[in-house]
């Protein structure tokens, strides 16, 4: 059909017919990830962070990483190591650098701002707007989460019944709704994973549920219900998450890749426990030799009768006609420990801790495994406290300091109110299996100036200045004692510290 000149046939185009005797010519991919063929068949494809998959698997992946932290031994584990490395017995401590109008640190005012901080940090009513948890606590918890949840959310809260007026709440993952996607450019509204963003991809409010997550972690509806949600601002909230993609929006639970590998294995334990446990209570079955003269009855009472008491030791005899025949065990399987093995090596590289730490398992290791298996353990500790630091801790203690000057909790007339803002954060360290050697390493470091004291006193997770502190007060209390003439005299005739006392 043609129309003004046009043909506007609706007709499908026409297939291009291959000649008869024409060659195949096949294209061979030169990069071999991007090669199609029945050998990867079932491999599929990832498109980046897509919103509307995370609004609907995210809840189940919560859900049974929660399951899983309850139930499985081995997600406890994973979550334990998490929180004792990254944050610790002492929780990661403040150090405020804040400097007098001469450039010099202000001694007094950073030993008044710690003072405060420790004041409002270890106490539940200070800290917790719900008080029930202290700063080392809730960072705990959010390690924890970073590992079941993949975020945690902190929400700053003016408290007027605080001193500092400054609180902290803790929410979980789900509390901010990840099934709510309402995109509508017309009236400039760009909501993805309860969190609204501006035309520019930067975050203007979060979307809370008003119901607890806990209780029903999906939602009845996809869509904004009116009173189902609490809009707060986005300078009132910090997401503390470690996003593995650009365009991500919300964090992935630190175990997602090996969730499936957790589980199976848990029920491969439970199914070789219960052939185990089988195998152990069979003891044998008794037999009737064929051909035998017996009375059925009465053999069957007679067997039976012998079988009721079994002893260490003890032997019965059996009626005539009647053979016994002992069960040979099966379980444990002989290659249940090497399959197990294998199975958590790969658990734990997914999760980024060390096997022999996973596994409590010792046998196979030696030095030189355990220290670069620690080393390069201990770099993702580190990686994970300075997510903590970064979304966390630091700006906590912004908010803190601003609300502590407010409410006249820190004097500000030595150093100016800004420098009051200036601090570092001290997180745990890990001593080495050979402390000798460790000393050794940090004093040669020392004499050639590779490394100050401060230095070395941060890297094993000490406080300089707080040392030299102690070392004063404690020289001073033991002024004109017998101590300090002891101390004097074993330091002069053994300056290495070999244990060669005179008094000894």
């Amino acid at each position: 059909m043609r129309l003004f000149g046009l043909n506007i046939t609706r007709d499908a185009a026409p297939v291009p017919q291959r000649r008869q005797g024409a060659r195949v010519v096949t294209v061979n991919r030169e990069y071999r990830a991007a090669e199609v063929s029945r050998l990867y068949a079932d491999w599929s494809l990832c498109h980046g962070y897509s919103p509307s998959v995370v609004a609907r698997e995210f809840p189940t992946m919560w859900g049974r990483a929660r399951e899983a932290l309850r139930n499985n031994p081995y997600m406890l584990q994973i979550a334990r190591m998490h929180s004792t490395n990254i944050v610790g017995d002492t929780g990661i401590r403040l150090v405020p650098t804040a400097k007098d109008r001469q450039g010099n640190l202000s001694e007094q005012s950073n030993s008044r701002t710690f003072s405060a901080w420790s004041a409002w940090s270890t106490v539940p009513a200070f800290c917790d707007y719900r008080q029930r948890l202290n700063f080392r606590q809730m960072l705990e918890l959010i390690a924890v989460g970073l590992v079941v949840e993949g975020e945690a959310w902190l929400r700053h809260v003016v408290d007027a019944d605080n001193p500092y007026g400054y609180s902290v709440r803790l929410y979980g993952a789900g509390a901010v709704d990840v099934a709510l996607n309402d995109v509508n450019p017309r009236i400039g509204r760009y909501i993805y994973n309860g969190i609204q963003q501006d035309s520019g991809g930067r975050p203007v409010a979060y979307w809370f549920r008003v119901d607890d997550p806990n209780l029903s972690m999906i939602p009845q509806s996809l869509n904004v219900v009116a009173g189902s949600h609490e809009v707060v601002p986005a300078s009132e909230v910090e997401q503390v998450f470690c996003p593995l993609e650009e365009s991500q929006f919300r964090g992935m639970p630190a175990v997602h890749t090996i969730l499936p590998t957790l589980h199976m294995l848990s029920q491969y334990d439970e199914a070789e426990l219960v052939a185990a446990r089988e195998d152990a209570a069979a003891t044998g079955v008794y037999t009737v030799k064929e051909g035998s003269d017996y009375n059925p009855v009465d053999s069957y009472n007679a067997v039976n009768d012998g079988t009721h008491d079994c002893a260490p030791g003890e032997r019965e005899v059996l009626p005539e006609g009647v053979d016994f025949k002992k069960s040979q065990p099966t379980r444990p399987n002989a290659v249940y420990g090497l399959f197990k093995d294998s199975v958590l090596r790969t658990a734990a590289s997914g999760a980024g801790v060390n096997y022999e730490g996973l596994a409590n398992d010792r046998t196979a290791a030696n030095y030189s495994s355990m220290r670069e298996g620690k080393l390069s353990e201990r770099d993702y500790w580190k990686a994970m406290q300075q997510i903590l630091i970064e979304r966390g801790c630091r700006p906590v203690f912004r908010r803190w300091v601003g609300s502590a000057i407010g409410q006249q909790q820190l004097d500000f007339r030595a150093t100016g109110p800004v420098q009051l803002y200036s601090h570092y954060w001290r997180a745990r360290r890990w001593p080495w299996v050979d402390p000798a050697s460790d000393a050794r390493y940090y004093e040669t470091c020392r004499r050639f100036g590779w490394k100050t004291d401060a230095q070395i006193s941060d890297e094993i997770g000490s406080d300089w200045s707080e040392n030299v502190n102690e070392i004063a007060r404690l020289a001073n209390k033991a002024a004109g004692t017998y101590l300090e003439a002891n101390y004097a005299e074993s330091q002069a005739q053994d300056p290495e510290g070999n244990g060669n006392h005179a008094n000894a």
